[in-house]
């Protein structure tokens, strides 16, 4: 993700990559659960409208993107923001970090490590920096819009984006890569793989794909009491 071109000539252009939306409500109901000043790790944060929302919280944030130009946007939109915004790449960020999080948050970004030996490692560090009693909260793309293991409908590959410029110019990118979407079955074993556990899921209407699946899941064990 780091070097595909397509961010650098979305932000240079003066679009944002991701436009502007509302903070995803499921996440922020999850985050008002939390003690205030808990730590949290948005992983592809973007340009940062839910992290500063989580911020608004009282919370203790911490935003990492792989794109420098999309951190450089969120740190220009939300100057006032306490949000800790950051490039990185997860989890070769794991290390830097230090820390632990209660809660760790990925939008749309689980669905780019299509490599499963790859998946795992990643999925693997997410659980490694949770906390004993922290919650992973992501939203991934999935063909199956059902939710429903005997009739499963497919969606055709993803088209070009279109953007239309300030400048009045239409700016056509490629098609992102397809993806891992998965099944709910095939998210419930990869994540069991991992060593996480997913204590609820459900189909909502997506933020980076038309239908994603929105969950929250812990690290095995879990200890609920935090004993």
């Amino acid at each position: 993700m780091n070097g595909d071109p397509r961010y650098q000539i979305a932000y240079s252009s003066g679009m944002a990559f991701l436009n502007p939306h509302d903070p995803d409500p499921w996440l922020l109901r999850l985050a008002q659960r939390l003690r205030r000043g808990a730590t949290v790790l948005e992983i592809g944060c973007g340009e940062g409208f839910e992290a500063c929302a989580l911020a608004q919280l009282g919370l203790e944030v911490i935003a990492i993107d792989a794109s420098p130009w999309a951190i450089l946007c969120a740190q220009e939109a939300h100057s006032n923001s306490k949000v800790r915004f950051q490039v990185g790449l997860w989890p070769d960020e794991r290390s830097i970090l230090g820390k632990s999080f209660d809660l760790i948050v990925d939008i749309g970004c689980l669905h780019t490590v299509e490599v499963p030996p790859q998946r795992k490692r990643y999925l693997k560090a997410v659980g490694d920096a949770l906390t004993s009693q922290g919650q992973f909260y992501f939203r991934i793309g999935t063909d199956d819009l059902t939710a429903n293991a005997s009739s499963v409908r497919r969606r055709p590959l993803s088209l070009p984006v279109w953007w239309e410029l300030p400048t009045g110019e239409t700016l056509v990118l490629p098609a992102p890569a397809r993806g891992w979407r998965p099944t709910q079955h095939e998210l419930v074993a990869v994540f069991a793989d991992a060593g996480l556990r997913i204590l609820n899921f459900s189909l909502v209407q997506g933020i980076t794909y038309p239908w994603e699946y929105a969950g929250i899941a812990v690290r095995e064990p879990f200890s609920e009491w935090g004993v």
